[in-house]
């Protein structure tokens, strides 16, 4: 005895479908992307573990101190603090500082950034928080050249004399 089967070919059945070498998974139907499951057991060898940790204690604190926004708010405040979305930051190659410091021995850090909203609340720039570090005799040697390089740039005028200003 034998048995006929006639087979239906799955709905969308592509069989020339996109099968991309990337490495993703994509569907043997219609050649998509499948969307991959998060493993959560990926997280947990001993270099990621700290770092991991650190990273949702952040979110649970930032979550914690905006607990009066709805989930939209949410997801800008942590797409920004986590850079998911685009907000340009000035430069500090761009800046005045950087102009008048340029080739000074400061030791400069980038601390931070503060952000600048619109009315609306979206954030439209990133201004870097910085802060340096020298000797005492060095800044006041700094401050001297700050001032003969903003004279000699017209960009400030001295005033020679006595100061009659009572």
């Amino acid at each position: 005895m034998s048995i006929k089967l006639k087979l239906k070919k799955p709905v969308g059945y592509n069989p020339t479908a996109n099968r991309n070498s990337t490495g993703e998974i994509n569907s043997n139907v219609s050649g998509e992307d499948i969307s991959r499951e998060f493993n959560y057991g990926d997280l947990y060898d001993s270099v990621k573990k700290s770092y991991i940790r650190k990273i949702i204690e952040e979110v649970i604190k930032i979550i914690k101190q905006n607990s009066n926004k709805n989930s939209e708010q949410l997801i800008k405040i942590l797409s920004s603090k986590f850079n998911l979305v685009e907000i340009p930051a000035d430069r500090i190659e761009d800046s005045l500082w950087h102009m008048i410091t340029d080739g000074e021995h400061l030791g400069q850090a980038v601390q931070g950034y503060r952000i600048v909203k619109d009315d609306e609340g979206n954030e439209l720039r990133r201004i870097p928080h910085i802060s340096f570090s020298s000797d005492l005799d060095y800044l006041n040697g700094l401050i001297n050249r700050m001032v003969k390089k903003l004279e000699l740039n017209g960009m400030i005028e001295l005033k020679k004399g006595n100061n009659d200003n009572k």
